[in-house]
């Protein structure tokens, strides 16, 4: 299965099939735990403005690697992006930057969160 994709200009990634790789080529051999939670997210950002909503992630530790599944609806337009990293404990904040001159709300969604240790 291939892993990257390219429709024109725009690449494509295929998380599932990377971790599903990874996870594959470590079994039995001590490779990564990959931690997985969803969560409904519904931010609305001022403009020039960040929001940070938190996800329980059950066995997050501070340092960890974060991907974020992103909800089609709720996609990054121009000028605003998601980030995402363990902040404590058991706890990953997800932050909408709001780069632009006017306030964003995008539509609720359900953003899959993944943690690899």
């Amino acid at each position: 299965k291939k892993l990257f994709t390219t429709t024109g200009e725009q690449p494509t990634v295929d998380l599932e099939a990377i971790m599903t790789t990874i996870a594959a080529e470590n079994a039995g051999g001590g490779g990564p735990t990959i931690l997985t939670a969803t969560a409904s997210l519904n931010f609305a950002v001022d403009e020039d403005s960040y929001q940070d909503l938190t996800v329980t992630v059950t066995g997050a530790v501070v340092g960890d690697v974060v991907v974020l599944g992103i909800p089609v609806t709720c996609a990054p337009a121009s000028l605003h992006t998601y980030t995402a990293w363990v902040h404590e404990a058991d706890t990953v904040v997800v932050r909408l930057n709001n780069y632009g001159v006017a306030p964003i709300n995008p539509p609720a969604g359900t953003f899959t969160i993944k943690v690899f240790q």
